[in-house]
């Protein structure tokens, strides 16, 4: 059987890297070697019926991603791979329809997952969004940041439309670019770690978000001063 890891210089380089953002429409990245590829694929289901057609049974959600990621998978061919997650977490709709289809969701990929020997790792939603835009609050303007810096990140990626709304005010999908910026924190944090130990990749990513901002926080205050000085001359 083929290993799924490399440990090279004291660290895990996989050939394959997917990034998942699973929700009912889950934004989806994956890197092999220097090569970065993106976009979204929707899971929505028919919930209520209409005078000429059935709701859709409520797993069948659930067989569509199935289906989905193990094409995905299947297309690796033994390459040494990795699979990054954003965690479930807990919040004022734990127990709501979203969670449930997201714990779901996250359950096939486990299951997929561990069926193909593929070691996975996750990261909260904060987390992603701290090493993308330096704050990790989860609200509509840090949504709309890491937007913008995902698509200066990745200028070469072709970003799928989205439709401006007073809810979601931003022009382009949210969960492809919530898959690249996970892409990019999972890259730098497997380019870092020994092992895949969950506090490892924990402290790992903690130090590369406080090593990332304090280095952007020095640019803006440099380029303050020059700026400052360029106006008194």
């Amino acid at each position: 059987m083929t290993s799924t890891t490399d440990i090279r210089n004291g660290s895990i380089h996989p050939e394959v890297l997917i990034a998942l953002d699973t929700a009912t429409h889950t934004g989806w990245a994956i890197k092999r070697l220097a090569s970065v590829t993106s976009g979204a694929a929707d899971f929505s289901i028919r919930t209520k019926a209409t005078k000429t057609m059935h709701a859709d049974h409520p797993g069948r959600r659930f067989a569509m991603f199935h289906s989905w990621l193990n094409d995905q998978v299947s297309d690796l061919l033994g390459a040494r791979c990795v699979i990054a997650y954003e965690a479930v977490v807990g919040g004022s709709s734990a127990g709501g329809k979203v969670s449930l289809v997201q714990k779901g969701l996250e359950a096939i990929l486990l299951m997929i997952a561990s069926e193909r020997g593929i070691p996975v790792v996750s990261f909260a939603p904060a987390t992603i969004k701290k090493f993308a835009t330096g704050d990790g609050t989860l609200s509509k303007e840090s949504k709309a940041m890491v937007i913008e810096q995902v698509r200066q990140r990745f200028p070469e990626q072709e970003f799928l439309p989205h439709a401006w709304t007073k809810n979601e005010p931003w022009n382009w999908n949210d969960n492809q670019c919530d898959a690249l910026a996970l892409l990019d924190l999972s890259s730098s944090v497997l380019g870092q770690v020994k092992s895949l130990d969950p506090v490892e990749l924990l402290d790992t990513s903690h130090e590369l978000t406080k090593l990332r901002w304090n280095d952007q926080w020095k640019l803006r205050k440099q380029a303050k001063k020059l700026k400052a000085a360029g106006s008194a001359t």
